[in-house]
């Protein structure tokens, strides 16, 4: 995420991570180019407000044809201090864009966080927010300020989603966040019913039961997981959060055994990566684009795992073969250093000799001379 933010020239940082939608009051009823331009104008005013105020703090993101939304970076550390700052400058937004347009615009505003991966949980909380269609005028649609209703638990789509993902790769780290931030919204804020926190097991049953389905249940054959235990959800007072703490164990153990199998198979698929490149280190064509087609895996992924099982890069690992393989010519057979260029698998002697200079810090013939021929 930093790489792509880099590339896109976007200097969004900060200590907390907030995202606020902004909605234009009213909806196109029909394509009439007249209201199209309308709303196209106040689009582009609502962001000159947003920047004028804003600068580095904001990135903004098109998300329909009468809403946009705000990644918001703060550098304060405090909640309070937070809401504090983020209040005034909504208000001040809303006072610019009045002025300009005598109207004013909608917010939802989800909880700060304090990675950048959270911003999609921030995202849908503002969503959320939003739906309640607070006038930026009254007190600014918080998230963490709407009423809970013990009668609604909260599960959204995108939380089971991230579910899945986590389950998927074995991310027990991400698994547990999750399930915190489910107990805390649904057990400690809401203090749902137990009927409705019922509810709610059962989902998440449901989601550990669509994983098994997708990925295969005879992957999971051999182990004790009765899943009828799962679905006989709690019936008496207080064993409903005994039940939710059984649930995260059940993701935890999915999880625990779908990292093993990817490590293993992993490993297994670094050996082969490996023992191809030891084959055709010297063949000039090689590439990571090559050997990503030969694996049939992302060329992204490819160059994690050589990384992770290597320590040095696709590149690196590659050019180090060859090196050492051009040391062993150079110092054991009579080849010209031409011809070794090309056994090793450079196009050109000036390349090679480049190359050798660079990871050893002599030429060639030095090293040649040095090693006694």
């Amino acid at each position: 995420m930093e790489s792509v933010m880099h590339y896109l020239d976007i200097p969004l940082n900060g200590e907390r991570y907030s995202v606020i939608i902004i909605q234009l009051p009213y909806i196109l009823e029909s394509i009439d180019k007249g209201a199209l331009e309308k709303l196209d104008l106040e689009k582009a005013g609502l962001r000159e407000c947003i920047a004028e105020l804003e600068g580095n703090h904001a990135c903004m993101l098109d998300i329909g044809e009468n809403k946009l939304a705000i990644i918001y970076a703060s550098d304060t550390v405090s909640e309070n201090a937070w809401k504090e700052e983020l209040t005034a400058k909504l208000a001040a937004i809303q006072k610019l864009f009045l002025e300009r347009f005598q109207h004013a615009v909608l917010y939802g505003i989800g909880r700060p966080y304090s990675s950048l991966m959270d911003v999609s949980a921030s995202f849908e909380e503002a969503s959320i927010a939003l739906s309640f269609g607070m006038p930026s005028s009254s007190p600014m649609p918080y998230y963490d300020d709407l009423p809970r209703h013990p009668q609604s638990y909260y599960y959204p789509v995108d939380v089971e989603q991230k579910l899945l993902n986590y389950l998927r790769s074995g991310n027990m780290e991400e698994l547990d966040n999750t399930f915190d931030s489910l107990y805390v919204e649904n057990f400690v804020e809401r203090s749902l019913i137990e009927p409705v926190l019922r509810l709610l097991l059962s989902e998440l049953v449901s989601t550990a039961l669509k994983f098994m389905d997708q990925s295969g249940r005879q992957m999971f054959e051999d182990e004790s997981i009765d899943m009828m235990s799962f679905l006989q959800l709690p019936q008496g007072a207080g064993e409903a959060e005994a039940c939710f703490h059984r649930i995260t164990k059940l993701y935890q153990h999915i999880a625990s055994k779908i990292s093993d199998q990817k490590r293993i198979r992993n490993e297994e698929l670094m050996c082969d990566i490996v023992g191809y490149l030891n084959l055709h280190y010297s063949d000039p064509s090689l590439c990571l684009p090559m050997l990503s087609d030969q694996f049939q895996i992302s060329e992204t992924y490819l160059s994690l795992l050589v990384k992770e099982h290597t320590g040095c890069s696709f590149t690196e690992y590659v050019n180090r073969k060859r090196m050492n393989a051009a040391k062993e010519l150079l110092s054991e057979s009579r080849l010209n250093i031409e011809q070794i260029a090309d056994h090793v698998g450079y196009s050109s002697l000036n390349s090679f000799s480049r190359a050798f200079k660079r990871m050893h810090g002599v030429t060639p013939t030095h090293y040649r001379t040095f090693s006694g021929q």
